[in-house]
């Protein structure tokens, strides 16, 4: 068993892990723009389905207004979909990094040793 102290074992975790966050929290954003578009789409048709005019270019606008308007609104968290898909996604993402470095670096199976994520 090779010594590496928590904090090396922590910081090499978190770099093994980092592009795979990285595009997690891409997605999980992409996700929460994909059910505000859709939902912005919903609403419009009840309310104000002519508001832009019944013409194929009336309908692209929309389209693309909605989707601005959701790709804005997911990067600023309002509903924080993509916050919770994350969270949840980022345990597994950190459990095999540590898994790996722990595998690398012949450290203690997780059962021995004190997990960085606990037993949740």
């Amino acid at each position: 068993m090779s010594s590496f102290s928590p904090i090396a074992q922590a910081a090499t975790i978190a770099s093994a892990a980092g592009n795979d966050l990285k595009k997690l929290r891409g997605a999980t954003q992409n996700i929460e723009a994909m059910f505000l578009k859709n939902m912005l789409a919903e609403m419009r048709k009840g309310k104000h389905p002519d508001l832009f005019g019944k013409s194929f270019g009336g309908d692209i606008y929309k389209d693309m207004m909605d989707q601005t308007m959701a790709e804005n609104a997911s990067k600023s968290s309002q509903l924080g979909i993509g916050d919770v898909l994350y969270k949840q996604f980022a345990r597994d993402i950190l459990r095999q990094a540590e898994s790996r470095v722990r595998e690398a670096h012949n450290l203690q199976p997780k059962s021995q040793a004190t997990s960085l994520q606990g037993d949740k």
